[in-house]
């Protein structure tokens, strides 16, 4: 993992590439003794245009003001190409394969889980984690199609309002052998005040401030989902956790696993490390679900 030369877009250094530092400084990418991934190959896929690494598309937006601006959504194309290069380098064919990612990536995660594994030959030992990836919509499956142009496969799948679910169920379907994993904060500040931005409508901008009821409104999407996913996937593995950031409305830290709060032990629970590290080995766990039913 180089964080000195960053990737293809030179303003991407040391300074913009803060989360494949933070990976490696403190997350799951470092090289502490207890840190069972210290010896693993990691391949770390920047995120840069909006579209979850799932776009293929070259699309321009006129402004209410009339100005235009032309996005690149290559996110799909950009980790083809890197994945593939990589493979000049390294084995194609592990034994154990990881696919995670926090915030978008955890978006990403979902939903290229599949496409990841036949890369890689298909490996049967496969553990997939998402790290604080929910956001509700009903436009999702409209923008992977007609925005970001996502390979059909992708949303094809995608036919509700939550994108990471539904990727996450048909991961399951086609290969139920998958262990299946997802984490996240019980009131994620970010997504939080990301999901009052969805459901305002785009005439509106990104709230500056938000509290409690953005707070309830999360935490309430938060136990719907971990709901339906216990449902669909029975055999998935669950943890939330609790990490105040913001005193007004007990608003929670957003991602776990490329940050300090990884190695953090929560009370009679394990680290979020232990529970993942634990799962990979194939002892898969829940924690934390009833945080979702606390009144903050």
């Amino acid at each position: 993992m180089d964080v000195e030369g960053g990737f293809y877009n030179p303003r991407l250094n040391t300074g913009l590439n803060v989360m494949t530092y933070a990976i490696k400084e403190w997350g799951i990418g470092n090289s502490a003794e207890d840190n069972m991934f210290k010896d693993w190959t990691f391949i770390g896929v920047p995120y840069c245009n909006g579209d979850f690494h799932a776009g293929t598309n070259t699309k321009e937006y006129t402004a209410l003001d009339g100005s235009t601006k032309t996005i690149h959504y290559e996110g799909y194309n950009n980790y083809r190409k890197l994945v593939t290069k990589i493979f000049d380098y390294i084995n194609d064919s592990p034994e154990q394969l990881l696919v995670t990612g926090s915030s978008a990536g955890g978006f990403g995660a979902a939903i290229l889980a599949d496409d990841a594994i036949e890369l890689f030959n298909n490996p049967q030992d496969v553990t997939v984690h998402v790290d604080s990836s929910l956001l509700i919509t009903e436009d999702w499956h409209d923008i992977m199609v007609n925005e970001w142009n996502s390979p059909k496969a992708f949303s094809d799948v995608v036919t509700s309002d939550n994108i990471t679910l539904d990727s996450l169920v048909a991961l399951h379907s086609k290969r139920g052998n998958m262990k299946i994993l997802f984490d996240c904060s019980v009131r994620d500040y970010n997504l939080s005040m990301a999901q009052r931005f969805f459901d305002e409508g785009s005439q509106k901008d990104m709230p500056l401030s938000i509290g409690k009821a953005e707070g309830d409104r999360f935490q309430q999407l938060l136990k719907k989902m971990l709901t339906d996913m216990q449902e669909q996937i029975p055999d998935c593995g669950i943890y939330i956790w609790d990490e105040e950031t913001q005193k007004d409305g007990h608003l929670t830290v957003h991602t776990a696993t490329g940050t300090k709060i990884y190695f953090d032990k929560r009370g009679d629970n394990p680290s979020i490390a232990n529970w993942l590290q634990d799962a990979v080995g194939g002892n898969i766990k829940t924690y934390g679900l009833e945080l979702l039913d606390k009144s903050f």
